[in-house]
C-alpha cells in the first residue's frame, strides 16, 4: 500500500506533471501551510537556543509523502525563509552566533531529508515498476504454459482418436481375413522382413514362428515336394 501511494503522489522532477486539484488535496495543502505557520509562531515565542525550527522537517517529509516533490520543495524554501526570519524574531536567548548555527545545521538536516525522501521514493518508484514489469512477465509465461498444455492435451487427444481408429480397423481387418481365410503377407524390401498373417502361415503348412521374419528362411521350412509360396527376393 505504501509503495503504491508513492508510486502515485510521487514522481521526479522531470516527469512529475500538475496533478488535478481535489478536495483531499487541498485540504491537505492547506493543513501543510497551517502546520508550517504554527511552527513559525512558536519560533517566535520561543527563547533563542531552543531548536524549534526542526520541526519544519516532519511538515516537509509529509509534504512529499502528500503533495509529491515540486510541492515538498516550495514548503523546504518557505521553511528556510521562516526558519531565518525566526532568528530575527525569537526573543533574547544564547548568542546570534549559536542561535545561527542551530538553524543551519537544522536547514542542512532539512534539505536532506528531502534529497534523501526523493531519492527513496524515485528508488521505491522503479522497484514497483520493476515488480510490475517482473509479474506482467510471469502472467506471460503462465498463459504460455497453458497454451502449450492444452495444445498437448489436443495432440494427445488426436493421437488417441487416430489409435482408435486404427485399431478398428486391424480389428475389421482380423475380422475379414478371420471370415474369408485369406492369408496375407507383407514384405517389406528394404529390411528384407516379412509380416505374415496367421491364415498366410497355417494355409502353406508353416509353424509360426515370429511376427517377422525373413522371405529366404521360407524356403528351408516349405514341406516336402511343395516350392515356395512367397517371391524370391531379386
Amino acid at each position: 500500500m505504501i509503495q503504491s501511494t508513492l508510486e502515485k503522489h510521487i514522481d521526479s522532477a522531470e516527469t512529475e506533471r500538475p496533478a488535478r486539484i481535489t478536495i483531499s488535496t487541498l485540504v491537505a495543502s492547506l493543513l501543510l501551510y497551517a502546520a508550517v505557520g504554527g511552527v513559525f509562531l512558536l519560533d517566535c515565542f520561543t527563547p533563542r537556543g531552543f531548536a524549534v525550527s526542526i520541526l519544519y522537517i516532519p511538515v516537509c517529509l509529509a509534504s512529499l509523502w502528500l503533495r509529491g516533490w515540486w510541492f515538498a520543495f516550495i514548503m523546504g524554501v518557505l521553511s528556510t525563509v521562516l526558519t531565518i526570519a525566526g532568528l530575527i524574531l525569537s526573543p533574547l536567548g544564547v548568542s546570534v552566533i549559536w542561535s545561527a548555527a542551530d538553524r543551519g545545521l537544522t536547514l542542512i538536516a532539512l534539505w536532506s531529508a528531502l534529497w534523501g525522501g526523493k531519492l527513496f521514493a524515485q528508488r521505491t518508484v522503479e522497484l514497483e515498476q520493476t515488480k510490475a514489469g517482473l509479474q506482467q512477465e510471469v502472467g506471460q509465461r503462465r498463459q504460455a504454459e497453458q497454451a502449450l498444455l492444452t495444445i498437448k492435451e489436443e495432440l494427445e487427444l488426436r493421437v488417441a482418436q487416430r489409435t482408435a481408429q486404427l485399431q478398428t480397423a486391424l480389428d475389421r481387418w482380423d475380422l475379414v481375413t478371420h471370415a474369408t481365410h485369406d492369408g496375407v503377407y507383407d514384405w517389406d524390401l528394404t529390411t528384407r522382413l516379412a509380416v505374415c498373417s496367421p491364415q498366410w502361415t497355417a494355409m502353406h503348412g508353416f509353424s509360426p514362428q515370429s511376427e517377422q521374419e525373413s522371405p529366404e528362411q521360407w524356403g528351408g521350412t516349405d514341406p516336402p515336394g511343395r516350392p515356395c509360396p512367397c517371391p524370391q527376393p531379386p
